[in-house]
C-alpha cells in the first residue's frame, strides 16, 4: 500500500473502544450500519441455531474487519464476542461508501479480503462431515499458527489459544468431551502439547499431513489491483 492508502485505512474507523472479555460487541439481528476493526485481542463470530445450539463460525485476530457479512442484509448475521480483552474500532457506512469513492485500491483490497473470507468458508463446508475430528483439529491449528504468526504471535510453533475446550467444540461441531479426548490423541502422538493457555505444535510436517485440505495462502501481488504494475 502507498502512504495514502496507509493513511486512509488509519482515518476509516472511528474512536477506539477498550472491549472486556465475554463482551457482546454486536449481537444477532441487531441493526446492521456499519462494522468493526479489531485492533487488539480475539473475537468469535457465532449463530444460535434454532434447537438453542452455538455454530461458532470465526476466531478473529487483530486486524481483522467484524461484521462485514452483515452489511448486505438489515441485520446483523452473528454475534461478536470478545474472547480477551481488546480494542475495536467502528466503521460506518458513510465512512466506507466515501472509502470506495476515493480510493480504488482500497476498495479492491476489501474485495480480496471478502473472497478470502470465501475460501474459507468454502473449505470448512467441505471438511464438515467429510473428515474426522483428530483432521479438523489439526486444520484449526495450522490455521491458527499461520495467522499468529503473521502477526508475530508465534514462538517456537507455541502460541496462546485463549479460547475453552467447549469453544473449540463449537467451531468444530463435537463435544467439549470429544475435544479433550482428540488432543489428547494428537499429544500422545507427538503432534501437539497443550499446557494451561499455550498450545505448542511439535510437528508441523505430520500435522499438515493429517489436516484434511492445505492452508492457503494469498497471493502476494495482484495484478488486477488499481494502480498495480501489469504482468508480462
Amino acid at each position: 500500500m502507498t502512504r495514502r492508502d496507509i493513511t486512509d485505512l488509519q482515518k476509516l474507523g472511528g474512536p477506539v473502544v477498550s472491549r472486556q472479555r465475554g463482551e457482546v460487541i454486536s449481537r444477532e439481528g441487531q441493526p446492521a450500519e456499519g462494522f468493526h476493526l479489531l485492533l487488539d485481542g480475539w473475537v468469535s463470530s457465532s449463530v444460535r441455531l434454532r434447537n438453542g445450539k452455538r455454530l461458532i463460525q470465526k476466531l478473529h485476530l487483530p486486524g481483522d474487519m467484524l461484521g462485514t457479512p452483515s452489511l448486505t442484509l438489515p441485520s446483523a448475521a452473528d454475534t461478536l464476542t470478545a474472547l480477551t480483552e481488546g480494542k475495536t474500532s467502528f466503521v460506518s457506512e458513510v465512512s466506507l461508501r466515501k472509502l470506495f469513492a476515493s480510493n480504488p485500491k482500497l476498495s479492491a483490497l476489501f474485495f480480496m479480503a471478502a473472497q478470502l473470507e470465501r475460501i474459507t468458508l468454502m473449505d470448512a463446508l467441505a471438511s464438515a462431515g467429510r473428515s474426522s475430528a483428530l483432521e479438523n483439529m489439526a486444520h484449526l491449528l495450522l490455521d491458527l499458527h499461520g495467522r499468529l504468526g503473521a502477526l508475530g504471535a508465534v514462538s517456537n510453533d507455541s502460541f496462546y489459544l485463549p479460547i475453552t475446550q467447549e469453544m473449540i467444540g463449537d467451531i468444530l461441531g463435537i463435544t467439549a468431551v470429544h475435544v479433550n479426548r482428540v488432543l489428547r490423541e494428537m499429544s500422545r502422538g507427538g503432534l501437539v502439547k497443550f499446557e494451561g493457555r499455550t498450545m505448542c505444535l511439535l510437528n508441523l510436517q505430520k500435522l499438515r499431513a493429517r489436516s484434511p485440505l492445505p492452508i492457503r495462502v494469498p497471493r502476494s501481488k495482484l495484478p488486477w489491483l488499481p494502480g498495480a504494475k501489469a504482468v508480462a
